[in-house]
């Protein structure tokens, strides 16, 4: 089990530096939204179920009284994290997710500490993740390139968005990719996302390896030589394509330390026909350029957008539309959630730091955690932006 390296007094220290900086990031929302502000305190919101969890936190959905708008709220338990990645994690999450203007980017509302947790409001899209949409509609993959075209677009779109503005997201899988049944696809869970650079300098980030994100991890990023950079997005594209032809990521049957020594030491995965239909040669070469284990020879994300796989897209009202059609909505969209649902919210920390693989409770990371340190402080490269 880890162990809390910093104690409660230091973790609300540090979060009551940062609620300066939360302040500035709401006025700045507010000039941007015709001073349409957002409750920061919990009480200004009615909690309904969890949606989501993470390594240390929570994802509940909300309603916001105020603004008569339903909203997710992440909530982050700080006490299980160091200072310095206490204040990494608001820079990470809080501060891209205030800056981005993008309509493939979550929007942010507002964020704000209570004791020792950290709390980002979000628009809540009320399709849900496109994992819980291809959980329950699409579990051997979807077979309607238009639409897999489509999805992969506008992910890409956020992508480019995101490296334009020197950042990478680190997490790019079908989990964080958002539906609307207004007929909008955004990318979310910047936890792990990093700027590149700042005030022109080289930035030297740490965070805490997520297991569960394995499957789409670019060998770069498991090596400790030539460190990465946004390269690492187009490859986690790739496995996201994947996921979406497939129903589940390449490898994730395998335990976490099988899957890090199999991307480092074997060939990338590709798109394999099926008997009862192939795949276009488009979608054949798109897999081949993105999963490239030398991230030389992946094209980014501006290239990729001219890609002739592209030419299938169908419209996002149209694609959204067939994704949630005769699909059963999460509980708490369908208006059915039940009152109890949220019972955990207030002892609920998110902590599972303790669960070290969701597909096999045998396997310990805290056995194999000292064996591969360089993966808690990976290099990032900026050399190629």
């Amino acid at each position: 089990m880890f162990q809390s390296t910093s104690n409660s007094a230091d973790t609300v220290s540090a979060l009551e530096m940062m609620d300066s900086n939360t302040e500035h990031h709401d006025h700045e929302l507010d000039d941007r939204q015709n001073n349409v502000t957002y409750p920061t305190t919990i009480d200004g919101y009615n909690i309904e179920e969890m949606v989501g969890r993470g390594t240390h936190s929570t994802i509940w959905s909300a309603h916001c009284g105020t603004k008569n708008r339903n909203v997710a709220i992440k909530k982050i338990n700080m006490d299980n994290l160091k200072v310095d990645d206490i204040q990494n994690l608001f820079q990470n999450e809080v501060n891209m997710l205030s800056i981005s203007r993008h309509p493939n980017i979550v929007t942010y509302r507002t964020s704000f500490t209570d004791g020792v947790h950290l709390y980002v409001v979000t628009d809540l899209l009320d399709g849900g993740s496109m994992s819980d949409i291809m959980s329950r509609k699409f579990t051997s993959g979807i077979h309607d390139e238009r639409l897999v075209a489509t999805i992969l677009k506008n992910i890409l779109k956020a992508l480019c968005y995101m490296h334009k503005t020197s950042h990478v997201h680190r997490d790019v899988k079908l989990s964080n990719v958002f539906v609307d049944s207004s007929g909008k696809f955004q990318l979310g869970d910047f936890a792990l996302s990093i700027p590149l650079f700042e005030d022109g300098h080289r930035i030297k980030s740490s965070f805490e390896l997520a297991s569960n994100s394995f499957c789409w991890m670019a060998p770069e990023v498991f090596s400790q030589n030539a460190g990465y950079d946004y390269k690492a997005d187009i490859w986690s594209f790739g496995i996201t394509a994947l996921e979406l032809a497939y129903g589940t990521a390449p490898l994730s049957d395998l335990l976490p330390m099988q899957i890090m020594y199999h991307v480092m030491n074997e060939s990338p995965p590709k798109l394999v026909d099926q008997e009862d239909f192939c795949w276009s040669s488009s979608f054949h070469d798109l897999i081949t350029k993105v999963l490239q284990s030398n991230p030389d020879k992946r094209p980014n994300a501006a290239e990729l957008m001219e890609h002739k796989f592209f030419k299938k897209a169908m419209s996002d009202t149209d694609a959204v539309e067939m994704l949630l059609k005769n699909t059963r909505l999460p509980a708490h969209i369908a208006g059915n959630a039940n009152p109890t649902d949220y019972k955990g919210f207030e002892d609920e920390d998110g902590d599972t730091s303790k669960i070290a693989c969701d597909t096999a409770d045998e396997w310990s990371w805290e056995e194999d955690k000292d064996r591969i340190p360089y993966l808690l402080s990976p290099i990032v490269n900026t050399s190629n932006i």
